[in-house]
């Protein structure tokens, strides 16, 4: 696996000091835990990572508070990282804090710029050049949100790769756009408005039931969207209180691999929360678990779905849990400076 980091220190981020070591990469057993870990490449705070779909490179981005990289890296037959330098590209705006791949493309979110780089990629995969700034829309037909700062903090395609979403944190909406491959260029097709104060963070595929799941970071618990053809619409608001210690401020959301479960990580409370979903895509929260450390970031499951793995940043810690079928139990701590991301890769 690979885990990013923040490595200098970034009060945007909320991480002033950081320390990290830029990507670590380590070796995971579901019976004893972590075997090894070593670093495998400093980088300006590379605080989200993703791996391409034919499995062989890893995409991240540099984070800093003024600029930042879209990067893809050589995956090595360890699954470390290649020795010689990355693909490397200039998002066109301030701080990226998240990327998300399709067909032909890269999209490099950025919360404190409030645009989303549309990165067009050249024929062997790579990131070539910003074909598109997108702004998430600020004003439509009943609503007005444009006293509101945009953060957009994630995108994700949907399947077949013809549109995607963005999460606007900012102000409050779930957007839409149809992606023109041969064009190179995306248009808006939908804005769905949330309440005030929801704000959507990161978002979670269930096939399914063709649901896509948002973690609400300002509202606590899940937003359900159903995705009909070129549609969006609400199907449930889930609250989250989480364990119940502090106010819940939700950060990843995942689907597990068998697609019976959905887990939320709730910095502040420092827990997760598991819901179950059924095959309409409607959850129930079944249960919260202390995530064994301080502001749970993000986590990832192991492709087969025996880990679940969390990234405390404010506790220098990566804690692996393994999945009984059901729930993360038997968490087991390991020391990683200021993590911010984990994957899973061949």
């Amino acid at each position: 696996m690979l885990i990013g980091s923040y490595s200098i220190p970034s009060p945007w981020a909320s991480a002033p000091s950081a320390h990290g070591a830029g990507i670590v990469a380590a070796s995971l057993d579901a019976r004893t835990g972590m075997r090894d870990q070593r670093p495998a490449r400093f980088e300006a705070n590379p605080s989200f990572l993703a791996l391409d779909e034919g499995g062989g490179h890893v995409w991240a981005i540099t984070e800093p508070e003024h600029g930042g990289e879209l990067l893809r890296f050589a995956l090595a037959a360890d699954g470390g990282l290649f020795e010689e330098e990355p693909i490397r590209i200039e998002t066109g705006a301030d701080a990226p804090c998240h990327v998300a791949l399709g067909p032909g493309v890269a999209l490099v979110s950025h919360y404190h710029g409030g645009v989303v780089s549309v990165v067009v990629r050249d024929v062997l995969g790579a990131p070539d050049r910003v074909a598109q700034l997108i702004s998430p829309p600020a004003a439509g037909e009943g609503w007005d949100r444009r006293d509101a700062v945009s953060r957009p903090h994630a995108a994700m395609f949907l399947p077949g790769g013809e549109a995607f979403v963005v999460a606007d944190c900012g102000r409050d909406l779930v957007a839409l756009y149809g992606w023109d491959r041969e064009a190179g260029r995306a248009e808006l097709r939908q804005a769905v408005v949330l309440e005030p104060g929801t704000g959507p963070r990161h978002l979670a595929w269930h096939d399914a039931s063709r649901t896509i799941l948002v973690s609400n970071q300002d509202l606590g618990g899940v937003t359900a969207l159903g995705a009909t053809g070129v549609e969006l619409r609400v199907r449930q608001v889930l609250p989250g209180a989480g364990i119940g210690r502090n106010r819940t401020v939700p950060s990843e959301i995942a689907v597990h691999p068998d697609g019976t479960r959905v887990v939320l990580a709730n910095r502040g409370d420092d827990s997760l929360t598991v819901y179950g979903i059924d095959g309409g895509g409607m959850l129930t929260e079944l249960s919260s678990f202390d995530c064994g450390g301080r502001n749970p970031r993000h986590f990832a499951f192991s492709p087969d779905g025996a880990m679940l793995a969390v990234a405390q940043q404010d506790s220098d810690r990566l804690t692996v849990f393994r999945w009984d079928g059901a729930r993360p139990v038997d968490p087991a701590p390991f020391a990683v400076a200021t993590p911010t991301a984990v994957l899973f890769v061949p």
